[in-house]
């Protein structure tokens, strides 16, 4: 079993002789604010853009349906599963 860390790790980033912080959850289901706004200081954010996880990377989406990947590869497998299984029981 993996241990998950659940306490947000500190993101450090200096500039300007400055040092920036800002929170960062790793290997858990929940993310923190993908912003940390800095308004007195020459770094007026920052932002943690992470790499989105994608099982089927190779299925894009449908724009024009407004469908996300995840849910076009779900129909790719679904309807050929259904078809197959209503042949196998025998379901009209």
């Amino acid at each position: 079993m993996i241990a998950r860390d659940t306490q947000p790790h500190v993101l450090k980033i200096r500039y300007g002789g400055r040092t920036y912080e800002a929170p960062l959850l790793a290997g858990t289901r929940r993310y923190e604010p993908p912003f940390t706004f800095f308004p007195d200081a020459p770094v007026q954010s920052i932002e943690v853009a992470l790499k989105p996880v994608r099982l089927f990377d190779f299925v894009g989406g449908i724009d024009w349906l407004f469908l996300p990947p995840w849910l076009v590869a779900y129909l790719l497998i679904a309807i050929p599963f259904v078809t197959l299984l209503r042949k196998v029981c025998r379901v009209a």
